[in-house]
């Protein structure tokens, strides 16, 4: 679970907690009581906190998770625009086509000439050129762009899409880390 306030984050690792729970809490604003641990280096300098909570009960569900239904589709393209304001906390909804697939671990969905990573929470097997509904948070990672804690429904099949020809100078000049080519 990831507590936020403001602009910061902060992990809140729950004890026990049932499936049942864990759907019920999750993407709901909540408010945790725990304990809060920090982390150390091995010069004292601090580079983590987090709060444990012991279980469900710990946690006061202020506003609910929107239902599936009501979150909007949003195109790729629109995931992490520049804002001066924190990205919201929520999920996302996107759709896109397979383009890479490591089983278990990650794959990349593109739509049109835009692509992202998705790490998946549920390990649903999928091949390139499989269509795709996706539910989860986007995060930005040093080079490039990701869907975390996915939900994956596969909502139909397709072609995979066309790599795009590149050689040494679009690679340096203009390379998008999760196209095809």
């Amino acid at each position: 679970m990831l507590g936020v306030q403001g602009e910061r984050k902060l992990p809140v690792l729950l004890m026990e907690i049932s499936d049942g729970d864990a759907r019920r809490v999750l993407d709901a604003e909540v408010e945790a009581t725990g304990v809060a641990t920090s982390f150390f280096n091995e010069r004292g300098e601090l580079i983590g906190v987090n709060v444990q909570v012991p279980d469900v009960e710990s946690l006061r569900v202020l506003a609910p998770a929107k239902a599936k239904e009501t979150i909007p589709l949003l195109p790729l393209d629109s995931l992490r625009p520049y804002s001066p304001d924190p990205p919201p906390a929520q999920r996302v909804k996107v759709h896109g086509t397979v383009s890479f697939a490591w089983q278990g671990a990650f794959y990349y969905i593109q739509d049109g000439d835009r692509a992202v990573r998705v790490s998946m929470r549920n390990g649903a097997a999928l091949s390139p050129g499989d269509r795709v509904e996706i539910l989860g948070y986007p995060e930005m990672r040093t080079y490039f762009g990701e869907i975390t804690g996915a939900e994956v429904e596969r909502i139909g099949g397709g072609e995979v899409p066309e790599p795009v020809k590149a050689g040494r100078s679009r690679i340096l000049r203009r390379w998008q880390p999760a196209e095809t080519m």
